[in-house]
């Protein structure tokens, strides 16, 4: 997976975005491999 500095250093919630958005955009993101499915092996 392709992340670029965009990705993690973003205006945003706090007064330093970056240590605040780099950590939640983490825990979407997982959350959305969990929902997808992703953590499955084929055949369990």
């Amino acid at each position: 997976m392709f992340l670029s500095v965009f990705d993690i250093f973003k205006i945003g919630v706090g007064p330093s975005s970056s240590h605040t958005m780099g950590p939640m955009l983490a825990a979407a993101r997982f959350l959305d491999a969990l929902r997808s499915g992703a953590d499955r092996v084929p055949g369990s």
